[in-house]
């Protein structure tokens, strides 16, 4: 047998024994990778209703808000004119 034929078998070994390797490891993360997606869906639903209690809470804060908003800015618009009022003096 010849270096370049020695060489070609070893190579081939050697890429034998990663495609081993490779479905090996494929074989054990498979499992684990399956688990981590049931877990991180599982979370999401759980973390659904939470999620639509802060929507819902933001919008009631907005509703409550409002009409503080409307005040402050007839006030503010009130202000203005009082201001140009008393520029144009």
């Amino acid at each position: 047998m010849g270096l370049m034929d020695k060489a070609k078998h070893l190579a081939e070994e050697a890429a034998a024994k990663a495609k081993e390797t490779a479905t090996d490891l494929q074989e054990k993360a498979g499992p684990a990778l399956e688990k981590v997606k049931q877990e991180a869906s599982g979370l999401g639903e759980k973390a659904k209703p939470a999620m639509e209690r802060a929507k819902q809470e933001a919008a009631d804060l907005g509703e409550k808000a409002k009409p503080a908003w409307d005040k402050a800015k007839q006030e503010a618009g009130e202000l203005a004119d009082k201001a140009k009022d008393k520029i144009k003096k």
